[in-house]
């Protein structure tokens, strides 16, 4: 776990256009979640 704070924080230490590409990656975190609820919720 600390490992992967490691990295996330190497990631936010890099600004500007790193951001933008974490939050996109966050983005589709949460639509595939979203997708995921409802594949679970028809089937």
């Amino acid at each position: 776990m600390t490992e992967w704070k490691g990295s996330f924080g190497v990631l936010l230490s890099r600004k500007g256009e790193k951001m933008e590409t974490l939050t996109k990656v966050i983005q589709a975190l949460k639509a595939l979640i979203v997708l995921l609820e409802l594949i679970r919720w028809f089937f």
